[in-house]
């Protein structure tokens, strides 16, 4: 059975979730199955059941992709395809692409041939191939059938030679790519909906409900209206308008049409039209895809008598309204000059709620920009005596040892100045794994002041950058003055043509120790990294420098196991990539690896949230808060790579990231409760020209 629950509110929604739960499933221990899109939506809905029941547990959230695969995996167990997957397709294509005939792609050729690193370029290029096959095998997957069989989709001349590389694939992996993942996946939804009662009960849950997802693939909602054959299927979905809207022309459809056309006077509401295309495209695909056996709807007014009130009235009714109501505080947008300032005016903007509003706390307040990382360390210095929490940050920010780490690639590297060193040397991961504590780090920051060290390893390194060798004021000098002192006292005369540095004494000998550990590991690790490595090589190199470089105590444990997993990751591709890279690739496939996996801590912990915009979308709060909406940051523009072949053939459910984003800023109009207030930087702090905002605002 598939019902679908709509709302212009998440709790009306939730109310409806919290009925249907009140039916237990048949088995006492079963477990209620989810599917959600993010994980502050996940905990939101933890908390409130848990508020509505007292009691609330054995229960598990998935996203869908991840649901439906492993739901494939068993129907088709012996039908996996991992070669398929984008991160083996990304180390595929680089392989690939270093054997690639110039007759075959001259584009390719011409890419990777062109000024700048030849590796790092192949990688790039080949991490972008990987996407986009990723997304056709889903979204195009007839296309694979014309491929294998030598035939084109199109006249579109790069056509040609993404089919020679399906087709090498093809040859690389003769026993998984006779089909693409998709088109297996099409299989296994076949066998699905040909599956007996008893045959699904052995597969899927008793019952799933859907939340807080407003966009699925047409291959997913596919998936789910077979599923729902078997069991029940509750789709809970946030609609703005109460009436059907998934016509109503969008904001540049209507200016296109000529003023003669009757539909041009047609009443929509401009919110609507403007920033509800991906909305509508989900309405169609709805329509498109399956039969609701039951549709419950409880659209609510909101009966404040406020400015946001009535455009929230207002879309919820698609009516194009005059205001007729005096602009007041519900609805504010501040223009600032920095980043920094944005966050100062929302720290005051939110004390003055707070002081104007009694019976409000800080998780009933929620802050979002479009990327939250480069507020964190504002929110940091400006929050400081404020509880808060900042969620939604990669674990290179969130999870210390894996920064660290990125972090000492980069270092060993370069020039080896003093301050980057020693800011990372003062990192109590960093000194404690050499046994050392805070105030030794203020005494090795004092020697190598005074010891003028400045830049360099030695006179060698310095030469492999292209400067002239002299060996003063690098590492090398600065560790052979101070063992010279701690040998002698008397440093006035040359020894050996080193000047002593005698200032280092007794018990500070175990502290030089250290440091020049620290300057052997630095120097083994600036040799063994210039060097060129397979995979599996890196892999076990990049374990070893990560164990003898980063503690691993109870307080960073977590992190070090993350950077453990994202090590061991790479090793496991070796099998589609046997040749040796270097440090550089190595270094980016770790940083976007680690970007992609988002902390899980700092949601709705009873305190005042910064996040991202993403993940809390869709969930009420008093008061929101937008920073960043700027002109050049909000909404990203969709720039698809010359090659994409979908970029020509658009259909009802491709990913578009701007409509994406669009249609948060109408989700958070439906969430603000209160008050929604917008920050943008509307003046440059150099010379205070004016700035655009966002197009949305």
């Amino acid at each position: 059975m598939f019902i679908l629950h709509t709302s212009n509110r998440s709790n009306n929604l939730l109310e409806h979730l919290n009925y249907v739960l009140d039916t237990p499933l048949s088995k006492p221990l079963a477990t209620e199955q989810f599917l959600i899109q993010s994980q502050g939506m996940q905990r939101w809905v933890c908390q409130q059941l848990a508020e509505k029941r007292s009691v609330w547990a054995n229960f598990d959230f998935h996203y869908p992709g991840k649901f439906f695969a492993s739901l494939v995996d068993c129907i088709n167990p012996e039908n996996k395809q991992e070669a398929l997957d984008r991160e083996s397709l990304l180390w595929q294509f680089d392989s690939i692409i270093r054997a690639l005939p110039i007759e075959k792609s001259e584009i390719v050729y011409q890419y990777i041939n062109d000024n700048g690193p030849t590796d790092l370029k192949r990688y790039q290029l080949a991490k972008v191939l990987a996407n986009l096959f990723d997304q056709y095998q889903f979204m195009r997957p007839e296309w694979f059938e014309k491929w294998h069989n030598n035939e084109l989709n199109s006249s579109h001349s790069v056509e040609v030679w993404q089919r020679y590389l399906w087709q090498l694939l093809e040859q690389r992996n003769p026993s998984e790519v006779d089909l693409c993942r998709g088109l297996v996946w099409q299989s296994a939804l076949d066998q699905l909906t040909k599956m007996t009662a008893e045959q699904a009960q052995e597969l899927l849950p008793e019952r799933l409900c859907v939340f807080g997802i407003n966009a699925m693939s047409p291959l997913y909602m596919r998936f789910l209206k077979a599923v729902s054959q078997h069991i029940e299927v509750h789709f809970y979905l946030l609609n703005p308008a109460k009436s059907y809207w998934a016509d109503v022309p969008t904001l540049k459809a209507r200016l296109l049409q000529s003023h003669d056309d009757d539909s041009l006077h047609t009443i929509s509401n401009p919110i609507l039209s403007s920033l509800g295309q991906q909305g509508r495209d989900f309405q169609q695909l709805i329509l498109e895809t399956g039969d609701f056996e039951l549709e419950i709807d409880s659209f609510t007014e909101d009966s404040a008598t406020t400015l946001l009130a009535q455009i929230k009235n207002d879309i919820l009714h698609n009516t194009d309204a005059p205001v007729s109501i005096e602009p007041d505080t519900s609805l504010q947008i501040h223009c600032c000059h920095s980043h920094l300032r944005e966050v100062e005016v929302i720290r005051d903007q939110i004390l003055e709620c707070f002081a104007n509003n009694a019976a409000l706390t800080p998780r009933d307040i929620i802050v979002m920009a479009p990327d939250i990382q480069p507020y964190s360390a504002y929110i940091g210095a400006v929050f400081d005596t404020i509880p808060h929490s900042v969620a939604d940050r990669s674990i290179v920010q969130a999870d210390q040892p894996v920064g660290l780490f990125l972090e000492y690639l980069g270092l060993c590297q370069g020039r080896w100045e003093l301050e980057p060193l020693l800011d990372f040397l003062e990192n109590t991961a960093i000194y404690g794994n050499l046994g050392l504590v805070s105030t030794d780090i203020d005494i090795v920051r004092y020697w190598l002041e005074e010891t003028r060290t400045r830049w360099g390893e030695s006179a060698e390194h310095r030469e492999s950058l292209g400067f002239p060798n002299f060996t003063e004021n690098t590492w090398r000098a600065a560790l052979d003055r101070m063992l010279m002192g701690f040998m002698q006292s008397d440093d006035s005369l040359f020894c050996m043509n080193i000047l002593p540095f005698n200032h280092i004494e007794g018990q500070q000998g175990r502290v030089l120790g250290k440091l020049i550990d620290f300057f052997n590991l630095l120097s083994k690790s600036r040799k063994q990294l210039a060097k060129t490595y397979t995979l599996l090589q890196w892999s076990e190199i990049l374990r070893t420098l990560s164990d003898a470089l980063i503690l691993s105590t109870d307080d960073f444990q977590q992190g070090h196991g993350y950077l453990t997993d994202i090590i061991t990751q790479l090793g496991e591709f070796a099998g589609y990539h046997d040749h040796p890279v270097p440090l550089e690739v190595i270094q980016h496939w770790l940083q976007e690896t680690a970007d992609s996996h988002q902390s899980a801590v700092g949601f709705m912990r009873g305190q005042l949230t910064f996040c991202s915009m993403l993940p809390m979308r869709a969930i009420p709060f008093k008061v929101i808060i937008l920073m960043g909406m700027n002109e050049s940051e909000f909404p990203h523009a969709d720039r698809p790579t010359a090659f994409d072949l979908m970029a020509d053939d658009y259909r009802v459910g491709d990913k578009s990231y701007r409509n994406d984003e669009r249609y948060q800023i109408l989700e958070v109009i439906l969430s603000a409760e209160e008050q929604l207030i917008i920050y943008y930087i509307g003046q440059s702090q150099h010379d205070n020209t004016k700035v655009s905002p966002s197009i949305v605002i």
